[in-house]
């Protein structure tokens, strides 16, 4: 075997071992279609419900790569955006969603990614469940990753819905984020990390004292309830793995919540649910990352739009929302409604028992879509923008990525055959230098 032919062979085991042995996720497909906004609001659309100021369309002067991202644009309290069906979903398979958001803008509250699950093939009827990625809710001219990391899909689920949210300080004021470069693929499980001392060292949740609930929206018109807490220390709490509960030992199970408050400062903590807290009166719980009652308060009546806050006299009274800032005092006839029970301030070592009511949990009188997300309107694209061929949404698409192996391996069965010709052949080889020699070689048919 010549050197030649020994060099070729070579070539093709080393692009089979390539194509065997590199990493799965080199060849991942993104189940998204469009998902860089490259062929602009194609395969995208606003989610739909209510009529409200939504505007999803994309930028030319932002963008994490490529030459486009996706702008949102609202003035209403609540999270909108838009969203992608993607079908053909497996259950109990493990999926996982990354992306990123420019969030530059102070009058835009929170931005998130959120799967819905679907038992339907088309993402239609009532969700199964959710999951959600972390919240992105601090300005900063740097793209910020959002990452729900692996999930698994539901057993019954056959398809799910890929949003993109943003939520707007409050109605009126016009908020903006862009979202770039997302990705919703099929994942293999995490492999667990062997116990090490190391590992164990995992940082328990920090308990303070002298954190209060100072103020929650309990019934909201179009958005998610809320709890506001106060921080009275002289320095900055971080309360991740902490809990915000109703009832104890009844209801719904704690709400986790994340997040820094500064000293002597409020900070709004979204719940993620508009029916989490009873329309008709629940107690509101403070827990800290051992699930300890921290602060509590409890209610008996609400009124859709208005929010339960205390005042400096420690009075409760229902008012106009004021998250993330310092509360009006309660008006003097009738400051403390008597159907609120509020807690005193905690002691340092003890902690108040709020009052228990047994009232059932009554289904919300809100009129929340399917997915439980209010949703806005398609905005009008732009004229030049072009008009692509329609597909199904969800369609997987063929990825290009996945091609490379062939070609590697078609290069290389090219250079054997080309090559081998001559070194299988000998004797043609050899009659081909005779009539060159003898000057005939340009006459061969």
């Amino acid at each position: 075997m010549t050197n030649r032919l020994k060099g070729l062979f070579f070539c093709l085991i080393a692009l089979s071992a390539i194509f065997l042995f590199l990493p799965k996720q080199l060849f991942a497909q993104n189940l998204l279609y469009n998902p860089g906004f490259e062929e602009l609001l194609f395969n995208w659309e606003p989610s739909s419900g209510l009529e409200i100021a939504l505007n999803f369309t994309t930028s030319s002067y932002v963008k994490k790569s490529g030459e486009y991202s996706a702008l949102i644009r609202h003035s209403k309290t609540g999270s909108y955006g838009a969203r992608q069906i993607v079908k053909n979903i497996v259950g109990e398979e493990n999926y996982s969603a990354k992306g990123y958001v420019l969030f530059n803008n102070e009058k835009a509250k929170s931005a998130r990614i959120r799967i819905a699950w679907y038992s339907s093939e088309d993402g239609s009827g009532t969700q199964i469940k959710t999951n959600d990625s972390n919240i992105v809710d601090t300005p900063s001219s740097s793209w910020q990753v959002l990452d729900i990391g692996i999930m698994e899909a539901p057993s019954s689920a056959k398809s799910a819905e890929f949003r993109i949210l943003l939520a707007s300080i409050e109605d009126g004021i016009e908020s903006l984020v862009n979202f770039d470069d997302l990705s919703f693929e099929v994942a293999q499980a995490a492999t667990p990390t062997p116990t090490t001392t190391a590992a164990t060292q995992t940082p328990t949740p920090s308990s303070y004292s002298d954190i209060y609930i100072s103020e929650f929206l309990p019934y909201p018109e179009n958005s998610d309830e809320w709890v506001e807490l106060y921080n009275d220390n002289d320095f900055e709490v971080i309360l991740n793995g902490w809990y915000i509960d109703d009832i104890e030992n009844d209801g719904s199970s704690p709400k986790q919540i994340s997040g820094t408050v500064s000293s002597k400062s409020y900070k709004q903590f979204f719940l993620l649910s508009n029916a989490y807290l009873n329309n008709s009166g629940d107690d509101v719980r403070l827990l800290n990352g051992s699930q300890d009652e921290r602060d509590a308060t409890s209610f008996e009546t609400s009124t859709q739009g208005k929010s339960w806050s205390k005042d400096n006299d420690g009075d409760w009274c229902q008012r106009d929302p004021t998250p993330n800032a310092s509360n009006p005092d309660c008006p003097v006839e009738g400051a403390a409604i008597s159907s609120l029970t509020p807690t005193p301030t905690p002691l340092a070592g003890g902690s108040p028992t709020p009052t228990k009511k047994p009232t059932p949990k009554p289904t919300p009188t809100l009129t929340p879509t399917p997915t439980g997300e209010i949703l806005g309107e398609e905005a009008t694209p732009a004229a030049e923008e072009p008009t692509p061929t329609p597909m199904v949404l969800g369609e997987k698409t063929s990825n290009p990525v996945k091609f490379i192996p062939f070609v590697f391996i078609g290069l290389g069965s090219l250079l054997l055959l080309t090559s081998g010709g001559f070194i299988l052949s000998p004797k043609l080889k050899m009659k081909y230098n005779h009539l060159r020699k003898s000057g005939e070689g340009e006459k061969i048919i």
